[in-house]
């Protein structure tokens, strides 16, 4: 206790310099989560993903402006005033709330330009750092632990503030704080022009209070109407009226109703630009839904007529109000967007007041979860259209499902009654002969035999010219635990003779053979993948045959952006086994961070909680131990790669030991078993950089910039290992560099 409370006194006596460290980070951290929320609505998930990997970049270029800097004297002795950082704290709140203006008003042009604004703040704070971590370096530790605190404070206010007031909202109180922060500023300097940014922050608050000022705001989002991907741009293509009616954004997705126009009986509900579901009108004429009976997706209630359903995906309730008129009683209409769910009970004038009928109870969490957790036997799960089906599919390559894993349908089919069905409707070819795949090797391995199989299995398309081909538009699969009757065949045959569809397998027949094969197990040599996607690797939308490119590419330019920017300073220098030692430091904290992202997305059931769950835990650890490495426990931290590499490897084999009772377990029993395994293991993770630091007497921005540099490489590449071996091999690879590290201590770190 007596040694906590020294290392309490130091922290309180703490240059002023370095207090500036969590402000600094908090504004980062809230500005990145800002910044994926807005372009999340513009661009696909593999471009986000690479234009925030390459923001990251910024740190390495400020520590290189710092560090090539000839005048170090004149910038050190801007550490002495207090002023100083106010108009630095000033600069960043304004540069930050600039930078999210510009890509908002801005329209779409190409998205390789989003990634200059994106940097531009972490440039300033690799500048910054660079400097004290150079001034001073005896207290790395602290400054190391500030960060971290800033990040967690960052992120998680950041996602409380857009879960609870709006992602405009948020931003326009970043824009508010940057003006008080320059008034203040200048008040201290006694400069007149203190009427600029009082101005300033008066129109944003009366922006953010006005209602129908933050309306027009939220609405006139250029890049929206100025994308050609989103579905916004391709209804217009089509020359249909499309207006954005009304408007949900949080931490989670931009949620906008599109309204087609009087004439359409429906309404569109798009989830970040792209991602769609159908909202039906349902006026008092139930003459008006009969519609719905004459869609290829009404299948499984010409077949049979369930009185359970659970439908996966409810969005604004299309799917919902089939099942109601395809006779079901009972349904459970999950939908993990909340958004979605509040705009559909808000329009109840325009669809019937559907998520307030009885029969329909409206579960706000990841279906594949709820589904695990039900105790009710349906007569039909059903999966329409889940996740964005675009003309670029390869925008989806990098999002992982866990809703199509070999895992998850092996969960949906258990939970079937006997006469039940398990439906999916799907985007295209590729993604039929995938699930096709998958459904065929989990009952094969259940111990159907290939002559059961086609009995219990129906497949259907809907044929549309595309070209010179004829191509299956919108296909649909059906599976029942129960072989199909003569009957139930019958009225499928005919329900497939009046829509002008195909049925590509029914009863076993076939004219396309290739499909036949599958259903029996045997591989095809087809131009895209069709492996089963697994809880080990997520990615359903993977039809590249080995590594995406667009993945590819991100791996080289990260590999080559390090030995662009210090390769001849180690060189020169000759300091190529520290540059190792805080290479793999920053390499080995990412790889672990990513891999137990997605890991904890499964087991926790939500993407949002998974993030803030561990981002929050582990840098509140590495912040912990960053503390320790100040002063003293010198075991611990000789100690701490090995450490950190055990019990990194035997949570790794401990999460894919029990995965299935974790998924069984609830949400708080789950947090409370994962989160200390998660928390001491970042404690010895977090004390590596800090002590190095600590030790050295000159190229620290160097080193800062090659960790910075790495912790680039090591997201990127965990999702190259996670793609190529599984995520539980990658959290393995992560075990086996802080082994690296530990035994490369006594031959780097340990001889200065």
């Amino acid at each position: 206790m007596t040694s906590i409370m020294k290392q309490v006194q130091i922290f309180t006596k703490i240059d002023t310099p370095i207090y500036i460290v969590p402000i600094i980070s908090g504004i980062l951290f809230l500005y990145e989560s800002l910044y994926i929320r807005i372009i999340s609505a513009v661009l696909f998930n593999n471009y986000v993903f690479l234009i925030i990997s390459l923001s990251v970049i910024g740190y390495g270029l400020g520590s290189v402006i710092y560090h090539n800097l000839s005048e170090k004297d004149k910038i050190q002795n801007f550490i002495k005033n207090r002023n100083n950082f106010i108009l630095y704290l000033s600069t960043l709140f304004i540069t930050v709330f600039s930078m999210l203006a510009l890509i908002y008003f801005v329209p779409y042009l190409n998205y390789w330009l989003y990634l200059i604004p994106v940097s531009i703040p972490f440039i300033m704070a690799g500048f910054l750092f660079s400097l004290l971590y150079d001034n001073f370096n005896r207290k790395s530790g602290f400054i190391y632990a500030l960060d971290l605190i800033g990040a967690v404070i960052g992120l998680t206010g950041g996602l409380f503030l857009m879960n609870n007031i709006g992602v405009i909202q948020t931003a326009l109180l970043l824009g508010v704080s940057a003006a008080l922060t320059m008034t203040f500023y200048l008040i201290k300097i006694k400069k007149i022009i203190i009427i600029i940014p009082i101005s300033a922050a008066i129109f944003l608050l009366f922006v953010l209070v006005n209602a129908n000022t933050l309306s027009w705001v939220n609405k006139n989002f250029n890049s929206l109407y100025t994308s050609p991907s989103t579905s916004l741009a391709r209804f217009s293509q089509a020359g249909q009226e499309a207006d954005i009616i009304a408007t949900k954004w949080d931490a989670f997705s931009r949620t906008d109703v599109i309204d087609l126009g009087a004439q359409q009986r429906e309404r569109v509900v798009t989830i970040d630009g792209a991602a769609n579901a159908s909202m039906v009108k349902n006026e008092s004429d139930s003459q008006d839904l009969q519609f719905l009976k004459t869609s290829i997706d009404y299948l499984p209630y010409i077949l049979r007529t369930p009185e359970k359903v659970a439908i996966i995906g409810a969005g604004g309730g299309r799917d919902v109000q089939q099942a109601l008129i395809g006779g079901a009683e009972y349904i459970d209409a999950i939908e993990i967007n909340k958004s979605s769910i509040d705009l559909t009970k808000e329009m109840k004038d325009y669809n019937g007041s559907l998520y307030f009928d009885k029969r329909v109870n409206i579960q706000e969490t990841d279906g594949r979860s709820f589904i695990q957790h039900s105790k009710v036997d349906y007569d039909l799960i059903f999966l329409s259209l889940v996740m964005t089906g675009t003309s670029q599919a390869e925008g989806l390559v990098t999002a992982e499902t866990f809703i199509y894993t070999k895992e998850a349908i092996s969960t949906y089919i258990e939970k079937l009654s006997p006469n039940g069905q398990l439906t999916f409707v799907s985007h295209d070819i590729r993604e039929m002969t995938k699930l096709l795949k998958t459904i065929s090797e989990i009952l094969l391995e259940s111990g159907y035999s290939e002559e059961d199989l086609k009995n219990h299995l129906i497949v259907t398309g809907n044929p549309k010219q595309h070209g010179k081909e004829v191509m299956l538009h919108e296909p649909v699969i059906t599976f029942s635990p129960t072989a199909f009757t003569s009957t139930e065949l019958k009225s499928a045959k005919s329900f497939f003779k009046k829509l002008n569809i195909i049925p590509v397998i029914m009863n076993g027949e076939t004219d396309i053979e290739i499909f036949l094969s599958i259903i029996k197990g045997q591989e095809q040599d087809l131009p895209f993948n069709y492996q089963p996607a697994t809880d080990e690797k997520p990615y359903f939308y993977q039809f590249s045959k080995g590594l995406p490119g667009s993945l590819s590419t991100i791996l080289i330019i990260s590999l080559l952006i390090p030995l662009f920017l210090w390769g001849s300073k180690i060189m020169q220098n000759r300091i190529m086994g520290m540059s190792v030692y805080f290479s793999l430091s920053g390499l080995a904290f990412m790889m672990v961070e990513v891999v137990l992202i997605q890991k904890m997305t499964l087991i926790l059931g939500h993407s949002i909680i998974a993030f803030t769950f561990v981002i929050s835990i582990i840098l509140s650890g590495a912040g912990i131990g960053g503390i320790i490495s100040t002063k003293g426990y010198e075991n611990l931290k000789k100690y701490a790669g090995i450490i950190a590499s055990i019990i990194i490897l035997a949570g790794a084999l401990l999460l894919q030991i029990l995965a299935d009772e974790l998924l069984s377990t609830k949400l708080i029993p789950k947090m409370l078993i994962i989160g200390p395994f998660l928390l001491i293991s970042s404690v010895f993770q977090g004390m590596i950089f800090p002590t190095a630091i600590k030790k050295m007497k000159k190229f620290i921005p160097v080193y800062y910039g090659i960790n910075s540099s790495f912790s680039l490489i090591g997201s990127v590449s965990a999702l190259v290992l996670i793609f190529l071996i599984g995520s539980t091999n990658a959290l393995i690879v992560s075990s086996l560099l802080y082994f690296t590290i530990f035994i490369i201590r006594p031959f780097t770190l340990d001889k200065i």
